[in-house]
């Protein structure tokens, strides 16, 4: 599981505003900054309207299932209103799928639905739970998709990078427990497990790198 997450909107928008700064700590799921972009408003519009139009498919097709019953309508018109509610929930998964993709939580979909929230506003969170260790950008700044603006951290586990030479690799195997003593302070040990075992044997060194991950 990564520890480090690099935050930023997954659509182009302006830094509107920060709600997490440098240093705080930060909850899985907990907003960060604020985004203003026209791609989500524009999407939230269209998840309304698709809602709408399948509302108003399923009634429809509803209608003509109880007419079939008592002979009243055709089966042509019974197959046209179920392939018009076909296509409406495809429509309705469509904008729901692109809202999730900017980062909308099935909560906040739901809120769209009840308030009918067509704003720009974009609330852009933290998938993990740690400290903010870098932040870069300010309000007013356009975000690109691509742009990562803060780093959250988890610093309760921390990784140790070792070296392990060749002739010892024998010795080393993923989830192994293991041991690490500082330099600067001999009396302090560390206590981890071993998560990760490199493949590639350097040629200078004839070591092999190795990450263990350690409590803080």
């Amino acid at each position: 599981v990564s520890r480090t997450a690099k935050i930023g909107p997954a659509v182009g928008g302006v830094l509107r505003q920060v709600l997490k700064n440098l240093g705080d700590e930060v909850g899985a799921g907990d907003p960060m900054l604020v985004v203003d972009s026209q791609a989500a408003g524009e999407a939230k519009s269209g998840y309304l309207s698709a809602v709408a139009a399948r509302d108003l498919a399923l009634a429809n097709a509803r209608r003509e299932r109880a007419l079939a019953e008592r002979s009243a309508t055709s089966q042509k018109e019974v197959q046209q209103a179920e392939a018009d509610l076909a296509a409406s929930e495809v429509a309705v998964a469509c904008f729901r799928g692109r809202l999730k993709a900017f980062g909308l939580s099935d909560a906040e979909l739901d809120h769209v639905l009840k308030d009918r929230d067509v704003s720009s506003r974009l609330e852009v969170p933290s998938p993990i739970a740690g400290t903010v260790v870098s932040w870069e950008g300010g309000v007013g700044e356009m975000l690109e998709p691509s742009k990562s603006v803060a780093t959250v951290t988890d610093l309760g586990h921390l990784w140790v990078m070792a070296d392990v030479f060749e002739a010892d690799l024998a010795k080393v195997a993923v989830g192994q427990y293991a041991e690490f003593v500082p330099d600067a302070d001999p009396a302090c040990v560390f206590k981890g497990t071993v998560q990760w075992v490199a493949s590639v044997v350097d040629p200078g060194s004839r070591t092999l790198p190795v990450r263990i991950a350690v409590d803080n």
